[in-house]
């Protein structure tokens, strides 16, 4: 425990941490007391708050105890345990680590809870992982687009799946992926949010959509969310798709 205070305390966690303390807490984060498994998920936050000590933690064998610590009883610490995670997903240097040590199963078994906190922070570090190409071809095989259209439903986690879809958009080659598995009728449901980010993403990734190539059968149904989308008028059924979501995305930006 006195370990756990002093990798909590800002003023002493480089110390500490230069003096070779993380294997030992990491050892010391696999016991099976519930109180000490508490503390230890309170210490990997306070870590991965700072972006430098958090990157030091995944470098040092820190994700598996963090994973590891995230299935435990206490709803308290497993959402500690997420929170850890949320912020090691905002820099990009430890994606690759997360992606290999099971960061995206944890992430997905723990957004089925009926937890609403647990499903927000879930659904933002899905989301931060799908801000570069270079993953989206992994996160599609391990199933995360079909988690995040789950998540879709929970009121809470919309902002951060309309982004999540938006960025997968943005990826040509996963457009066949998204129209087949039914994220147009997930994006026309989002899109009536009354949040403005919200019918911005929606309308930027109906726009990605759109740009494929034989896509226009499967999305005419885009034509009847125009309403409320934009909130003022039907498309022309004379304009293209591609070219009435082009403009409607124009319109919100």
């Amino acid at each position: 425990m006195a370990l756990c205070n002093l990798l909590c305390h800002v003023d002493t966690q480089g110390n500490i941490v230069e003096m070779g303390a993380l294997p030992a807490f990491n050892a010391l984060a696999t016991a099976e007391d519930e109180t000490i498994k508490a503390r230890c998920a309170v210490t990997l936050f306070s870590l991965a708050c700072d972006e430098s000590m958090g990157s030091r933690m995944v470098e040092e064998g820190g994700l598996s105890p963090l994973l590891a610590l995230a299935s435990a009883d206490n709803r308290a610490t497993r959402r500690q345990c997420v929170a850890a995670l949320q912020h090691l997903s905002v820099h990009a240097h430890n994606h690759a680590r997360m992606l290999l040590d099971g960061a995206v199963e944890v992430m997905m078994k723990l957004a089925q809870e009926n937890d609403e906190e647990l499903k927000v922070m879930c659904s933002a570090t899905l989301t931060n992982l799908s801000c570069y190409e270079e993953a989206h071809e992994i996160l599609k095989e391990k199933g995360v687009i079909e988690a995040i259209i789950a998540l879709s439903r929970s009121e809470h986690a919309k902002p951060q799946c309309a982004v999540a879809l938006c960025n997968f958009t943005s990826n040509a080659s996963m457009r066949p992926t998204l129209i087949d598995i039914g994220a147009v009728p997930v994006l026309i449901a989002l899109a009536r949010s009354t949040s403005e980010s919200i019918k911005q993403d929606c309308a930027r990734a109906l726009c990605n959509l759109s740009c494929l190539e034989g896509s226009e059968q499967k999305m005419l149904d885009v034509r009847c969310c125009t309403v409320s989308v934009c909130g003022r008028q039907r498309p022309d059924r004379g304009v293209p798709l591609a070219v009435f979501v082009f403009r409607m995305a124009e319109r919100l930006a």
